[in-house]
């Protein structure tokens, strides 16, 4: 007797799209995460280098260099080369921040 498997499931449009989970730092509405907030407020501290950042937040480079990508694609931060700077939208959230 053939046991009866289920057919994988089909994911939905915003399953697909990477909306139905949390980033790192970005969570689905849009809020930053407590690693999310470290690394807002360290560039609000002026800071600008993944490895800077990473120093003072006291987290690990890959998680600095994926959460930076994830502030960035939100809108909160700017990047240039190897540097990040808040965005007029992530200045107005750290401030809601302090």
């Amino acid at each position: 007797m053939a046991s009866a498997t289920k057919p994988p499931k089909e994911l939905d449009s915003s399953e697909k799209e990477g909306k139905g989970c949390i980033m790192g730092c970005i969570s689905p509405d849009g809020t930053p995460t407590e690693t999310g907030k470290k690394m807002l407020l360290a560039l609000h501290k002026g800071l600008k280098s993944p490895q800077d950042i990473a120093k003072a937040t006291e987290l690990p480079l890959f998680r600095v260099r994926s959460g930076l990508r994830d502030i960035a694609a939100a809108g909160l931060a700017e990047q240039k080369d190897n540097s990040y700077k808040l965005s007029p939208k992530g200045n107005e959230l750290v401030a809601s921040l302090l």
